[in-house]
């Protein structure tokens, strides 16, 4: 593994500034096309997202560090997949106020329709998208045997 310097950097922004409508998500699209000999296989507990949460993976992976990706954030409410997750920002919440910087609290409503739209996805991840949901769920399960760290 070669480690990347600080020519990589300007060569992304090279890149991006370059060939931006290339780069549907500008910071990710630039790093992968300029540093593609510069990587190495990490775990998935150094970025575990949501998909992988819902394909019940936390006890194989064993996460490190939790990546919140799309609208259900553990924050705003006991929101799925991250519903356990609430008690602990309630907690720091009361503890140490953030006061202007809180982020407002999803209504119940909003809750109730996100939890109801995650249930719709799991049942449709193993009927419906069965197949799909288990390539994604091997792949992980193998990505995690060649990690590195």
């Amino acid at each position: 593994m070669k480690l990347l310097h600080k020519g990589h950097l300007d060569a992304a922004l090279d890149f991006f500034v370059e060939n931006v409508e290339l780069c549907k998500f500008p910071v990710d699209s630039s790093t992968n096309a300029t540093a593609k000999d510069y990587w190495a296989p990490i775990s998935c507990r150094w970025n575990f997202m949501a998909p992988m949460r819902m394909w019940n993976l936390d006890e194989l992976v064993q996460p490190r560090f939790y990546h919140f990706t799309g609208k259900e954030k553990p924050w705003l409410g006991r929101m799925d997949p991250w519903r356990d997750f609430w008690p602990r920002y309630e907690a720091m919440q009361r503890e140490r106020p953030l006061g202007e910087l809180a982020v407002p609290l999803a209504s119940a409503e909003e809750i109730a329709a996100s939890n109801r739209h995650q249930t719709i996805e799991r049942v449709k991840a193993l009927t419906v998208h069965s197949q799909r949901f288990n390539r994604a769920r091997a792949a992980v399960i193998e990505s995690e045997k060649a990690a590195l760290i």
